[in-house]
């Protein structure tokens, strides 16, 4: 498995999956692990757009991770806390307000809401 992308379609209500050698596919759910989110930048125009001037929604935050399911995803256990991130009030992914940059597993799924296991 190469490296993937994984973010929130808006527009299309399900999770988009990009990069390596894989065309865009469009997925219900997905089992991540070894997550590294890229973060928004505060200062591009798309954010900025999106923020300040209800601009049309566009991608420019994402998971990414090499090891991945979209098939057989797992059982969501007790622990795993829900991710946050509103691109219209939020600087960056959280879990309860405390920012996120890495996580050990993550589950997207298909209700749109996405958990996870913070790395330790």
């Amino acid at each position: 498995m190469g490296k993937r992308r994984f973010h929130k379609n808006l527009n299309l209500g399900c999770w988009t999956m990009k990069g390596g050698d894989c065309a865009t596919t469009h997925i219900k759910q997905a089992y991540l692990e070894n997550v590294t989110i890229h973060q928004p930048n505060l200062n591009s125009k798309a954010v900025r757009s999106v923020r300040f001037e209800g601009g049309y929604r566009s991608v420019f935050t994402w998971f990414w991770s090499t090891s991945y399911t979209v098939e057989s995803v797992p059982a969501l256990p007790s622990e795993a806390k829900r991710v946050r991130y509103n691109p219209r009030k939020d600087d960056h992914f959280h879990i309860e307000g405390k920012r996120v940059d890495t996580l050990s597993k993550v589950w997207l799924l298909e209700s749109g809401e996405c958990f996870a296991i913070e790395k330790v």
